[in-house]
């Protein structure tokens, strides 16, 4: 009972905290904010998105918690080399890849899947 209360309310903190990423710090035209601001918002939305998870996942198999935190890890690693290309080649389509990448693994989706994952792991083991 104390998990799935874990889960769930695990689960609605990352929904809450993808929509006031993308409603409040989506785009710089939409926003009082600076630019700056916006980029240090979405890496700590994205932080705390891995941190909720790994907090959640650590209770299980040790190979849950480690996929999760390896997964987020190249997804920062590659945000990171997207704008690192951005800003020397402008390029729409590399901004478009790393805003992608950062809003799909802020979004709740990620949670659900290794949530799917883990249930049936824990299925075909019985």
């Amino acid at each position: 009972m104390q998990r799935n209360f874990l889960f769930i309310i695990s689960l609605i903190v990352i929904i809450a905290l993808s929509w006031a990423n993308v409603d409040y710090f989506g785009t710089v035209k939409t926003n009082a904010f600076d630019p700056a601001v916006n980029q240090v918002i979405h890496i700590v939305a994205f932080l705390a998105t891995a941190a909720i998870g790994y907090f959640n996942w650590r209770s299980e198999e040790r190979w849950v918690s480690q996929l999760w935190i390896g997964l987020y890890a190249a997804v920062l690693l590659a945000f990171v080399v997207t704008v690192i290309t951005f800003g020397i080649t402008h390029s729409e389509v590399v901004k478009r890849i790393g805003t992608g990448l950062r809003n799909r693994f802020t979004e709740p989706l990620p949670f659900l899947v290794f949530y799917i994952l883990i249930v049936l792991t824990k299925r075909l083991k019985q």
